[in-house]
């Protein structure tokens, strides 16, 4: 490992910066330890709105898997494989081979992926969670990686990012991978966070985001006023909102001055993604700072070893902080021939929806309001029989999040749905229906198996579903199984989203939905 360390002085060969192997390494180190700190932080309170009130004790004293970590340890393992050749494709075959997670984004990308989409449509079909936060949790190992070489870090970020997201869930990793590069190089945080915006584009919502905070800093709001001031413009109903969450960084990078237990605390206690927050936050603050800059009471809240989920603990990846940080190393100077101006090669190619068939077929009838809903109109009746008797009412979607909005014809219809589903086998599943600010019911072969009038703001996620309901069914092959669906009070815009999964939240292939006689 000597070798390795004398070859690190030639990390930034070909930029202006030059720097020396003990201070890389101690930012590195400093960088994922912040990582694992944050992330036992804020663990316990993912998805709490706040704010909150923690404190520096309220770090956990036993590490938990957090896939802000884990998953970089895997891509730090596949670039040890792939090398400078590594892109979107190879991060696909991970996810899919090694990955087993199938929350949120994760499970929509795995599923596009196991049905043999290519990046970037893996990211972005049927996939409501483009802007979530699991890509920016990803930066920090090609800040790390690049050191003093945005550029690179960027692009890679970019190969990384667009498997599971697209729009401002890429962007905002790209601008944090830029931006964690250039804090090898440089404390200055206003210095920092240009050479991450100039890598994206100017009127992305990331990039709002980034510059309001700083606003907010230069007009010296208080903390306080100003996490209002971001709900206000960038809130969600989704606690994994990428911009909502960024906004949170940098008010914790802003209005922390420097400091890392105040900036991590000032992030951390505006809730929502809480741990995803503090650690970045961390991570970040590692970078700048070193390990100097987090205090020894920080550091001795965790231990060295890294915790993993059961399905990683087979691979090689490192067992320590300490081995996460050589490893570093030894690919950080592997890499450190890359032209740090250069684009990659090879870059992913725009694809879009035309290059898949993921069609479903509905009938759809709109009631106006003041009709008896509860008897179905004898249009639904008749349909039910004899569909292609009505032939201007059949739709088509292509995966499962609909537009219904064309067919809302005034405010407070109703809205009826049918189509058939069709199993390849007998099958045990789950049917998620999600609709948000109206009512929805649901009927398989007649059997009522929804019926939710909460009027929560729609997340699609099956672990975690609001505005809608995941039920058991089951199919039995070579049968029709009719699922009528009832939306009450209906207005624009309206989205429906019904998915099929099975019993471990995996998205379900083998299944029609179709409309014939």
């Amino acid at each position: 490992m000597a070798d390795a360390k004398r070859g690190m002085k030639n990390i930034l060969k070909g930029n202006k910066a030059m720097m020396k192997t003990d201070v890389y390494r101690d930012k590195v180190l400093a960088c994922w330890l912040g990582k694992c700190l944050g992330g036992n932080l804020g663990m316990l309170y993912e998805g709490c709105e706040g704010p909150l009130d923690l404190k520096h004790d309220a770090v956990q004293k036993v590490s938990m898997p957090n896939d802000d970590l884990e998953l970089q340890m895997l891509w730090l393992w596949l670039i040890e494989k792939h090398g400078a050749t590594l892109r979107s494709g190879d991060f696909a075959h991970a996810w899919d081979k090694w990955y087993q997670a199938d929350y949120d984004e994760y499970g929509v990308a795995r599923w596009n992926i196991r049905r043999g989409l290519k990046p970037p449509l893996t990211g972005l079909h049927n996939n409501w969670f483009t802007d979530g936060m699991g890509a920016v949790i990803r930066s920090e190992i090609w800040a790390c990686l690049f050191p003093g070489k945005p550029d690179l870090a960027a692009a890679f970020a970019r190969e990384d990012a667009c498997v599971d997201h697209a729009g401002d869930g890429v962007w905002a990793e790209v601008f944090l991978a830029a931006a964690g590069s250039h804090a090898f190089v440089s404390g200055d945080l206003e210095k920092v966070i240009d050479e991450g915006l100039v890598r994206i584009p100017g009127n992305s919502r990331v990039t709002q985001v980034v510059r309001f905070v700083g606003e907010l800093w230069q007009r010296k709001i208080p903390v306080g006023l100003a996490r209002e001031e971001i709900l206000k413009k960038f809130g969600s109903h989704n606690f994994t909102d990428v911009c909502m969450n960024l906004g949170f960084i940098m008010l914790g990078l802003w209005y922390g001055q420097g400091e890392f237990e105040k900036s991590v605390l000032i992030a951390v206690n505006c809730g929502m993604d809480a741990d995803c927050t503090a650690a970045t936050t961390a991570a970040m603050l590692g970078i700048l700072l070193g390990s100097k800059g987090i205090s020894a009471s920080w550091r001795n809240s965790v231990d060295d070893n890294l915790v993993y989920s059961s399905f990683l603990k087979e691979l090689p990846l490192p067992q320590t902080i300490d081995e996460a940080v050589e490893r570093t190393f030894v690919m950080a100077e592997r890499l450190s021939g890359l032209p740090p101006d250069k684009p990659l090669d090879n870059t992913t190619p725009v694809i879009t929806h035309d290059n898949i068939n993921d069609d479903r077929q509905w009938f759809i009838v709109c009631s106006f309001l003041g009709e008896d809903f509860s008897v179905d109109p004898e249009i639904i009746k008749q349909a039910q029989a004899e569909p292609s008797r009505f032939p201007k009412n059949l739709v088509t979607f292509s995966g499962i999040h609909m537009d219904l909005s064309p067919f809302i014809e005034h405010g407070g219809d109703t809205l009826y749905l049918l189509t058939w589903l069709e199993a390849e086998r007998d099958m045990q599943a789950q049917l998620m229906t999600c609709v948000g600010k109206t009512g929805i019911t649901a009927w398989l072969d007649g059997r009522m198996i929804v019926n939710y009038h909460g009027r929560r703001k729609a997340v699609p996620a099956l672990h975690r579903v609001e505005g809608g309901a995941v039920v058991p069914v089951e199919f039995r092959a070579g049968r029709r199984h009719l699922l009528k669906i009832r939306l009450l009070f209906c207005c624009k815009p309206l989205m429906l989203s019904v998915a099929l999964a099975d019993e471990q939240s995996r998205y379900l292939d083998g299944i029609k939905f179709c409309v014939k006689c």
